[in-house]
């Protein structure tokens, strides 16, 4: 029986590198590579696949189908599997991998799906027991349809872009400049543009992807199997930065690209963990507010584990809504929350900086945010200029950016700390000018 869930926390054991060395990340980072002063780090500038600084020492697996299968054989001499990502797992046995996702529908339960990737020429094993219902999918794959962009950048870094055979029409990555190779691809009239988000299913169908990956729920997949479509749950978001960082495992998997993920994460991780030790013996900690006033009038925000949430500790910050303020402050998914902006303005309307989470603000200062909703003018940070969004390069913060971590973060301690990146430039983050 395959275990229900590895607990990965973002605390755990590290990866192992090629070269056999381990690298365990720490909460309270004390590592001593990591220097205590405020002496700046260089962090390299952003592009979509990082010089791979520690080469994997294990062969790479098959790229084609097995022509004599022999059942003694482990097929994936190269493995891998999350260090910090707590949504996903995977189990090898010698011609299969089982992949076990949490579709992260409540903070507090859990829903699991399992995809059985079975080796090309080989048989795939009986689905019995906590493989029951697993979808199987045949590797390696060769064509996907990505039905929310949240794998563009680690596409692309894989060098597999060409297998991309379909896209939803409103997120294509056809206009993403830092991703050429994606908007190449997806301009393609081979390369079906969705007009929908995964409701057109003979459309779906019709354009027989080896995987369809979306995070639109249970009952979305059940109906999508049910017509023969392979839908898949994966979502980076709903991770810690380096955990949303191994969505390049993640896809590897189906590629057999174990090796080149590897070699990809690394040097990825080091950066982050060298820049968050830094971060995290800075002097201060300033208090930082994370969300955006809603048009219903309440307060949007994130669960304390997600990607910005932790970006914003690990970068030497200190969050003015916790635990507590969430859950007196109305519902939470299983993503985002959403408080009551009383509670948001009492906790943070003083907050030193304040990380505003409006999508694709066209307001430029804080005189316009003000102006487009009064309720903005509550927060101090943003007429001190101590405001800041995601969209310093459009929606590439969700593809690029959900890779590149350890350059997001250098953006966040640049922000925070100035004193320890003084020459940065951000890229992902944008400052709010104030008034």
């Amino acid at each position: 029986m395959f275990k229900q869930r590895m607990i990965a926390l973002f605390v755990v054991a590290g990866l192992i590198s090629a070269c056999g060395a381990q690298t365990t990340p720490t909460t309270n980072p004390t590592s001593p590579a990591a220097s205590a002063s405020s002496t700046p780090i260089a962090v390299a500038e952003v592009s979509a696949v990082p010089a791979a600084t520690t080469p994997a020492t294990s062969a790479a697996n098959l790229s084609a189908c097995v022509s004599n299968y022999v059942s003694a054989t482990d097929y994936f001499s190269a493995k891998t599997s999350p260090s910090y990502a707590k949504e996903w797992t995977v189990e090898y046995a010698n011609n299969y991998k089982v992949v076990t996702v949490d579709l992260d529908t409540d903070p507090t339960s859990t829903d699991f799906d399992r995809y059985v990737l079975v080796q090309c020429g080989t048989p795939a094993p009986v689905l019995e027991g906590d493989l029951a219902n697993a979808l199987v999918v045949t590797i390696p794959i060769t064509r996907v349809w990505e039905g929310g962009s949240s794998t563009f950048a680690a596409m692309d870094a894989l060098g597999v872009v060409d297998s991309l055979s379909g896209v939803v029409g409103s997120m294509t990555g056809n206009t993403n400049e830092y991703l050429p190779a994606i908007a190449a691809q997806v301009a393609q009239a081979n390369v079906i543009k969705e007009a929908s988000y995964g409701e057109d299913l003979e459309l779906i169908a019709a354009g027989k992807p080896d995987i369809y990956l979306n995070t639109n729920g249970r009952e979305w997949m059940t109906n999508a199997r049910q017509v023969g479509i392979p839908a898949l749950h994966y979502s980076p978001f709903s991770e810690s930065p380096l955990g949303s960082a191994e969505q390049i495992k993640f896809l590897a998997l189906f590629y057999n690209l174990e090796a080149k993920a590897e070699t990809i994460f690394t040097p990825i991780e080091r950066k982050y963990l060298a820049l968050r030790d830094q971060a995290q013996a800075a002097a201060s900690k300033p208090n930082v507010l994370i969300g955006n006033v809603t048009q219903d009038g309440r307060f949007g925000t994130r669960n304390l584990d997600r990607l910005e949430s932790v970006l914003m500790r690990d970068a030497g910050g200190e969050l003015v809504l916790t635990d507590a303020e969430l859950s007196l402050g109305g519902g939470s998914g299983g993503f985002g929350s959403s408080i009551d902006l009383e509670k948001a303005l009492e906790v943070g309307a003083t907050a030193d900086f304040w990380f505003n989470l409006a999508y694709m603000p066209s307001e430029q200062n804080a005189s316009e945010f003000i102006a487009s909703n009064p309720l903005n003018a509550s927060f101090s940070a943003l007429q001190k200029g101590n405001s800041f969004h995601r969209f310093g390069r459009a929606d590439d913060y969700f593809s690029t950016g959900a890779l590149r971590v350890d350059q997001l973060l250098a953006d966040a301690v640049s922000m925070l700390h100035p004193e320890l990146l003084p020459d940065h430039t951000l890229v992902f983050l944008k400052r709010i000018p104030g008034e």
